[in-house]
């Protein structure tokens, strides 16, 4: 899971980062501070204070305001593991 201002594709739409495949499984809007409170984790932080500092620092521009209801596009994904074919020569 990630969370950005922008929307960067839709479901069924692949990527490639770190060397790695995904698929998007879903795109849709989130308030920010409900990605904080309660979807730290699977933003990969250990709290929601951790995402906080680290939004704030990604988006100067447009920190975190809890006083403000910030939408942002929510973009589930999953890793495409790669299948490696055996050769004949291989058995």
């Amino acid at each position: 899971m990630t969370s950005r201002t922008r929307k960067f594709g839709e479901s069924g739409d692949h990527f490639l980062a770190f060397g790695q495949e995904f698929e998007i499984l879903s795109v849709y809007k989130m308030r920010l501070s409900e990605i904080a409170d309660l979807y730290f984790g699977p933003e990969g932080f250990v709290s929601g204070d951790e995402f906080i500092e680290c939004w704030n620092k990604i988006h100067p521009r447009k920190p975190f305001n809890r006083d403000i209801p910030q939408e942002v596009w929510v973009h589930q994904f999953s890793r495409i593991p790669i299948i490696i074919e055996k050769k004949e020569t291989d058995v």
